[in-house]
């Protein structure tokens, strides 16, 4: 079964980082998996995304047309993505930022204040760990949602304060990710 992921927003959100973490976490679990980044040339602001692709087999064409879940970290993400997600996926938008009116009537939509809530665990950095956190906390995606922590707990260890922020940021995110069922994955 594969499962498309697609993620954008801008440069300083960390989607990149998200990207290699999830591909990592799944080639630990076992998993076949793709990321297929792109950004613009500016470090902060610039436009930022990633396409990833799960599956627990070989994965033949790596780019789908649509995708399971389509994560939309602000408004200029929503304007150009939100029409991509498959009929019966899933679209999340950071509400903090972005104004879902338009959006696809034929998905489900889950608003979350992202930055809100990455402010509130310590700062913007967080963003990228509570979207960690939301898509491996997708049923049936990863057979070990600890990998995906220990992934992001060595990344930080060096640096406790942010190793501490980020893993509060991925737990707080795995129980949002509970309620996204995607087609063919089993649950629990």
């Amino acid at each position: 079964m594969e499962t498309a992921v697609f993620v954008a927003g801008s440069g300083g959100h960390g989607i990149q980082n998200l990207g290699k973490t999830l591909v990592q976490a799944a080639l630990l679990n076992g998993m076949e998996a793709t990321c297929y980044p792109r950004y613009s040339i500016e470090k902060r602001g610039g436009y930022s995304s990633c396409y990833l692709l799960f599956s627990d087999s070989q994965i033949g064409n790596v780019k789908k047309e649509r995708s399971d879940l389509v994560v939309t970290v602000d408004q200029r993400a929503f304007n150009m993505f939100a029409q991509t997600v498959k009929p019966g996926g899933y679209l999340l938008v950071n509400s903090s930022t972005v104004d879902s009116a338009g959006a696809p009537g034929n998905c489900h939509l889950l608003a979350f204040p992202i930055m809100d809530m990455a402010l509130q665990l310590g700062g913007q950095k967080a963003i990228s760990t509570l979207l960690t956190g939301i898509i491996a906390g997708i049923p049936g995606l990863f057979r070990d949602v600890q990998a995906v922590r220990a992934l992001i707990a060595e990344k930080w260890s060096r640096r406790p304060e942010l190793e501490k922020m980020n893993l509060a940021a991925f737990d707080e995110g795995l129980p949002l990710g509970a309620g996204i069922v995607v087609d063919g994955l089993k649950r629990g």
